[in-house]
């Protein structure tokens, strides 16, 4: 594939094929002085075609189940421009066929957010190519909620394309904004965005702090609704039957945790937090972590340390870890209590989810927390966590509001 065919379409006038073949140029690894010529001749055509009915475009980084790519069901619900979305990740994963019962296409694009990105050669670069990628699609609008949602903010304004950025990571983006040389193009971008959604309030005063801007165009966007395929999945099971499928017996307290095991959730807190919990007046606590245990080998081999002392110390305890499934309801249905450990976390959609099939939920104070629980049910000290959990079990072996 060569430039030349992208010319030459164009001189012909055939502008959706000059666009087609600068896309498929750009992919390939290419110089960026060519990549700049690339982009202008799919950026000149695109304004010579007649404004159509593009698509609406929704960027995140994976299909996981995890808080951002959940939320994006719901921001498709609440858009009010009407017509076809489709939604680009980097790597599949098991919410695809939430999506699909949405009536929601999906396309994979690895290359478009997981390129080398150190330095402003490297952001011109991974620009340039989503431009050229987003003429090719010529979309209404593009919805961004990615931790590189700046360079696709960039992408969006060198293509002329109306967007929506929300900013849902209170971790990496700062990254960009501290730490290296593309602190003042994530800055510019922050400030430039004229549509600017944030997790929380807590977040968008950090942001505001850390650019030393007021950000007056932001605003908060906390998607506030639940995935109908885990309601009605839910709804299908009681106590009894959810805890046979996870191997739990009927009078146990079951503490729950869910999200990816990583320093960051923090899951050891809650293995220390037990160390100190006098044994209560139920036959065996159960702890279970349920999560995507690849992210973060060495500090998963510490949690499970930690697992196994507190076991070996305390035969009452019991601790099971599953991997990151579909069928995540059983997990809401079969637990007393949730703790959320996160050490940071604007956006939280496991804590969102709890509350919704009414989980008392522990968590630690942190961006985001606050706007979803009360002061009663946040903590800042390991201790305190302890206190929480022996208090709560005293109150009552079983939650009285499950059955």
């Amino acid at each position: 594939m060569t430039l030349r065919l992208g010319r030459q379409a164009y001189s012909e006038g055939s502008y959706a094929e000059a666009i087609s073949q600068c896309a498929d140029y750009a992919w390939q690894d290419r110089p960026l002085s060519l990549l700049r010529a690339a982009a202008s001749i799919s950026l000149e055509a695109l304004s010579r075609m007649p404004d159509g009915e593009g698509p609406i475009i929704i960027y995140t980084h994976s299909l996981r189940y995890e808080g951002a790519p959940i939320a994006l069901l719901t921001r498709i619900r609440e858009n009010p421009i009407k017509g076809s979305a489709i939604v680009i990740a980097t790597s599949d994963g098991p919410l695809k066929s939430d999506f699909e019962a949405n009536n929601i296409p999906l396309m994979l694009a690895p290359n478009c957010l997981d390129s080398p990105l150190d330095n402003p050669e490297q952001f011109e670069r991974s620009r340039l190519s989503s431009a050229i990628f987003l003429a090719s699609l010529n979309p209404k609008m593009v919805f961004i909620n990615t931790t590189r949602g700046f360079v696709l903010a960039a992408a969006c304004r060198k293509a002329g394309v109306r967007y929506r950025w929300w900013v849902h990571e209170a971790e990496e983006p700062f990254e960009f904004l501290y730490h290296n040389s593309l602190k003042s193009i994530a800055r510019s971008e922050l400030v430039l965005a004229k549509n600017l959604d944030f997790a929380s309030l807590d977040t968008l005063v950090r942001y505001r702090l850390a650019i030393n801007d007021q950000l007056s165009h932001a605003t908060v966007y906390r998607p506030s609704a639940i995935r109908q395929t885990l309601v009605n999945a839910y709804e299908e099971l009681d106590r009894s039957s959810a805890r046979r499928l996870v191997g739990v017996q009927p009078d146990d307290f079951v503490i729950l945790s869910i999200g990816t095991i990583c320093e960051r959730k923090n899951q050891s807190e809650l293995i220390r937090a037990m160390q100190d919990v006098k044994r209560p007046a139920v036959k065996s606590i159960v702890i279970m972590f349920v999560g995507d245990q690849s992210q973060d080998p060495a500090y998963c081999l510490e949690l499970l340390s930690a697992i196994g002392k507190l076991c070996g110390s305390s035969s009452w305890v019991i601790v099971k870890v599953f991997p990151p499934e579909k069928h995540i309801a059983k997990f809401y249905a079969c637990a007393d209590i949730m703790v959320h450990a996160a050490l940071q976390e604007s956006f939280c959609q496991v804590v969102i989810e709890a509350k919704h099939f009414g989980l008392p939920v522990f968590a630690r104070l942190c961006d985001g927390m606050t706007d979803i629980l009360g002061a009663e049910n946040l903590y800042n000290q390991t201790c305190h966590l302890s206190e929480l959990i022996e208090n709560y079990i005293e109150g009552t072996s079983k939650n009285p509001n499950r059955t």
